[in-house]
């Protein structure tokens, strides 16, 4: 295993809190953090798909990124994502935000342009040339276009920076042949919630979700029974995070996420356009459906920012 790997566990996908005139609003994003670590999550993720990558200005992205590592104070590992479509923007984007000193960069294969796989390792091996800090793959097809192969995983997995993989493949059958492939050198991680509990079976170490943003302590009890091999109350929770990511991870995401945040207290403000906040019928759906599941309301105040 790469000496640098350790981005295992519960990574938490963090919405970017804006404010009513829909500037940053990072005191909250510091108490969301708190509530994170309070909870016992291994790490968060900022500036990822959940923090509107594409929404925010390079100088917004180095504000959030800086106040996150600020917020964690070492405690959990800060990751955040570098969403770029060229490789001379990824490049950029991995020199500026380094400044904050990161745990490790997410990032996302090119997109749009249509790389051959040749392409997609150039991306990589670019961008791993432009920083010194570990880097971890980010493979969505469902939103890029390109469902990276085990062989070429392979391949990536022998740069020196990279260190893991979020793997949002589908298909457990490749996800297996990829984990056969790579899983001795870079650490899985699931990328969408619903998996993260086969993931594990299958050899990953962890998962990146958005869910624990409503509710961390489900994650982090998943993951730990799941560890200890207790199979019954691992499900148990898979079944109530499977439930939750019905409800938000929908179209316009990350807004009805966000509005289920303002659900339970957080004034983390809406999405940006092109997202639109869900129509009056369905963000009651929303509201009654996180109360039948037994979700509270967080006293944000109470936490320090």
């Amino acid at each position: 295993m790469n000496q640098w790997s350790r981005f295992t566990g519960v990574i938490t996908a963090m919405v970017t809190p804006f404010d009513e005139a829909g500037r940053l609003n990072l005191p909250t994003l510091r108490r969301l953090i708190a509530l994170q670590m309070r909870a016992g999550v291994d790490g968060v993720l900022v500036c990822g798909g959940s923090g509107e990558y594409a929404n925010l200005s390079a100088e917004e992205r180095a504000e959030v990124t800086q106040a996150a590592v600020e917020a964690a104070g070492g405690q959990v590992f800060v990751v955040v994502g570098v969403l770029e479509a060229s490789t001379a923007r990824a490049c950029e984007a991995v020199k500026l935000l380094a400044a904050a000193r990161p745990s490790a960069f997410m990032v996302l294969t090119p997109y749009y342009f249509n790389p051959s796989p040749d392409g997609v390792r150039a991306h990589f091996e670019a961008v791993a040339a432009n920083t010194s800090l570990p880097i971890i793959l980010y493979n969505n097809p469902a939103r890029t276009g390109i469902n990276m192969s085990a062989e070429l995983v392979a391949q990536l997995g022998t740069i020196g920076p990279v260190v893991g993989i979020k793997e949002c493949d589908r298909d457990l059958g490749r996800v297996t042949q990829k984990i056969e492939a790579a899983g001795d050198r870079i650490d899985f991680l699931a990328g969408d919630d619903d998996l993260v509990l086969p993931m594990l079976a299958l050899g990953a170490r962890g998962g990146v979700m958005a869910s624990a943003s409503l509710a961390p302590e489900w994650a982090v009890e998943m993951l730990s029974a799941a560890r200890a091999g207790d199979r019954e109350r691992s499900l148990e929770y898979h079944r109530r995070i499977t439930r939750l990511l019905s409800l938000f991870y929908r179209p316009n995401h990350p807004g009805p996420l966000k509005q289920a945040l303002a659900h339970l207290g957080w004034d983390v403000g809406s999405a940006r356009p092109p997202l639109a906040a869900l129509r009056d019928d369905e963000l009651r759906e929303l509201t009654t459906a996180l109360d039948e599941l037994g979700l509270t309301k967080h006293d944000q105040h109470t936490l320090v920012g």
